[in-house]
């Protein structure tokens, strides 16, 4: 395992200003409930002229691919994949949901294209390491694709972080597989069994991190400030094993990531799962008893509005993304491959074995969603912004 870095941060009210914002956050809230509308900006969501878009369901966006298809003659992309290999770039080390969702799905894509599919492991920085360097590949050709976790990326272009170094556009977002919202769970057979365990601890807490500004940084930040716990953090880990190891060692107290691997890390015996971004009397079959919601802990309607729009934009989506400059026949091509193969019912049937969580979502369902986070208001984004500094200091 590899050493990871104890940190304590001076304790900041982040949400001092953010609370202040609560009639932002309804208009987050209401955006992520199922808008799309790309060019309107936060103030603009008052304006009654535009309708709501709804979000692509179904069949629609398929239609869409089809249309282009029809368009675009992909011959040539169709004959460039066959025997080819390409690379899938996995940003962490093995081990854990952001390293089994593409190990199990790559079998699939490769029957698709008709290429070898081969996973590359490259972790660092939160996954920002492994993202930079392939999105700023030069000339890339379609034979690198890549899995990230969503909600931190987004965050990070959302608030202009210099960890990325690139643009929304320069991503090509091909796909979903699951749609997740965030748990937090603790070691089994330690100190907590529940939340209120957590609340009612004697000596300060340390939540563990595989890089300052992921994904799980946000979510475990909002709770430090909701609860004022003023936690210590512990960074550097390759994966969430290594984290399970560490706190089930007494290193650290508690970890973040989806609702999936929380409950298999539960079935598994490396973790209880404590505490859900969900909604009360929504908890998914399989749930432990000492999983409850958040929303259970919280009755203040501006800390509400903050938990509620986290919820919604925060809820651990699995993308699968690309190059935006890869040609366009070859990068529609590979959306529709990788749509049919995750809508293969053997996939399904591998991930339902494993006892992960599937939630499917094609390349048009997926740009809707980034568009949404990208329009988020200014007040969410200060947030933000706090949590980020943290890892700069």
């Amino acid at each position: 395992m590899r050493a990871a870095n104890r940190r304590s941060g001076t304790k900041r009210r982040r949400l001092g200003r953010f609370t202040a914002g609560g009639a932002a956050l309804a208009l987050l809230l209401a955006a992520c409930g199922g808008a799309g509308e790309e060019d309107q900006a936060a103030p603009a969501a008052e304006e009654p002229e535009a309708p709501e878009a709804e979000k692509p369901e179904g069949d629609e966006p398929e239609a869409d691919a089809d249309a282009a298809s029809d368009e675009i003659d992909l011959s040539d992309a169709a004959a460039f994949y066959e025997g080819n290999t390409v690379t899938w770039v996995v940003p962490y080390d093995p081990g854990g949901g952001h390293d089994a969702y593409p190990r199990a799905f790559v079998p699939f894509l490769a029957e698709e294209l008709g290429a070898d599919v081969v996973i590359s492991n490259e972790p660092g920085a939160g996954a920002m390491l492994a993202t930079n360097r392939w999105a700023n590949e030069p000339n890339p050709d379609g034979t690198r694709i890549a899995n990230i976790p969503t909600a931190g990326v987004l965050m990070h272009l959302l608030t202009g972080n210099d960890a990325v170094e690139f643009e929304a556009e320069d991503i090509a977002w091909l796909g979903v597989f699951v749609d997740e919202p965030a748990a937090v769970s603790v070691a089994q057979d330690g100190p907590f069994e529940t939340w209120d365990d957590v609340l009612a601890a004697d000596r300060q807490l340390r939540y563990g991190l595989t890089g300052f500004g992921s994904s799980p940084h946000f979510t475990l930040a909002l709770l430090d400030d909701v609860f004022d716990l003023n936690m210590d953090v512990v960074s550097g880990y390759g994966s969430s094993a290594e984290m399970n190891l560490s706190m089930s060692a007494g290193d650290i107290d508690m970890l973040a990531g989806s609702i999936g691997s929380a409950l298999a890390q539960y079935r598994a015996g490396e973790a209880q799962p404590v505490l859900a971004f969900i909604e009360p009397g929504n908890m998914p079959d399989g749930a432990p008893d000492t999983l409850h919601s958040v929303f259970d802990y919280v009755d203040d309607p501006d800390l509400l509005e903050i938990l509620q729009a986290h919820a919604s934009v925060y809820s651990s989506a699995r993308g699968i993304v690309a190059s935006s400059r890869i040609p366009e026949d070859r990068l529609l091509y590979l959306e529709q491959a990788i749509e049919r193969a995750l809508n293969n019912p053997e996939f399904h049937a591998v991930m339902e074995e494993q006892e992960r969580e599937l939630n499917v979502q094609n390349g048009a369902w997926f740009r809707d969603e980034v568009q949404v986070v990208l329009n988020a208001p200014d007040e969410y984004r200060d947030f933000l912004i706090a949590v980020t500094a943290e890892g700069e200091d």
